[in-house]
């Protein structure tokens, strides 16, 4: 089948779209154009309803609830995979079809933080410079305005 993508623009397949929505509608007789009161509104199927009402429940969803994680990392990774629930688990495409859940991303955050925070620590302290208490390195970090 052709693809129409390169000959149409995006109003052309729009058009067509809501043309063919207007169908069951009575549209196609003969001198009749179509009126908005013609398009079909999307109504989710039963069965999506059903799935929904199994998969998606709001209440335990993290994304709905008013109390925030503390956790900075945590906080993080749920920023970076914004359609992630805590039970939910990923299978990445790679070699080693790693798994992926919010918290493994927290972790690798976290590792990523601790290695760079140690790094910097490292080379600043080889060069001099003088350094706050060690205790400041267990500080999590805040990213301002996104608190």
């Amino acid at each position: 089948m052709e693809n129409f993508g390169e000959r149409l623009s995006v109003d052309d397949i729009w058009r067509v779209v809501l043309f063919l929505k207007t169908i069951p509608n009575g549209t196609l007789k003969p001198y009749r154009s179509p009126e908005p009161k013609d398009y079909i509104v999307w109504q989710p199927s039963k069965e999506l309803i059903a799935w929904t009402n199994s998969h998606q429940k709001l209440i335990g969803n993290v994304s709905f609830e008013k109390k925030a994680s503390q956790d900075p990392y945590m906080q993080e990774a749920m920023r970076v995979f914004p359609g992630l629930a805590p039970s939910d688990h990923l299978t990445l495409n790679n070699q080693a079809h790693t798994r992926l859940s919010l918290q493994d991303a927290a972790n690798g955050i976290k590792a990523l933080y601790e290695d760079m925070l140690n790094r910097a620590w490292r080379e600043a302290k080889a060069r001099g410079e003088k350094l706050p208490p060690e205790s400041q390195k267990a500080i999590p970090p805040t990213v301002s305005g996104q608190q």
